[in-house]
């Protein structure tokens, strides 16, 4: 993770990685398949039949595919599409997001921070989460189209709620 953690932090954050991996969904067998990579930034919106599916990549590293929408103040919508993973076999603390279409929900650079885990886990047993600016900030969500994360956030369309699945 990009920044450095308390012991008591550290144990927080076990916790709720812990709380997130069993969290049960319908399961996404992607078989053997991985990007060119060996990252998981391959798996597109028509092979997930499901709003969230969980899987397990050829590293046996456990991953989560989320269809949410970020709705703003002013009722537009952006629909992201995020695989949420953890990025190592050997650490299993150091999560990341990835994707190839869409908008990502939040932006990982350096690891998940324990305040993104936390609401992912909320907004999927909830199924929705509700924003602020600070929130907004805090946890790296993006608030425009084609994952454009910008610091200077048009208050006028503010984010206000991350909802499971897309509306028509």
């Amino acid at each position: 993770m990009g920044n450095s953690l308390s012991e008591s932090e550290i144990e927080e954050l076990k916790y709720n990685i812990d709380l997130l991996n069993k969290l049960e969904f319908n399961n996404l067998d992607i078989k053997n398949k991985q990007g060119a990579t060996g990252y998981i930034d391959f798996i597109s919106l028509d092979e997930v039949d499901h709003n969230v599916m969980k899987g397990y990549d050829v590293f046996n590293r456990v991953f989560f595919v989320i269809k949410a929408e970020i709705e703003n103040s002013d009722g537009s919508k952006i629909k992201t599409f995020t695989t949420f993973f953890q990025r190592y076999s050997d650490n299993k603390n150091l999560w990341h997001t990835a994707g190839n279409f869409k908008s990502l929900l939040f932006d990982t650079v350096g690891g998940a921070t324990l305040s993104q885990i936390k609401m992912l886990i909320e907004l999927l047993i909830n199924g929705y989460f509700n924003l602020d600016l600070e929130k907004i900030q805090n946890l790296k969500i993006n608030c425009y189209p084609n994952n454009e994360y910008e610091k200077n956030i048009d208050i006028t369309k503010c984010p206000i709620k991350i909802n499971i699945g897309y509306s028509n």
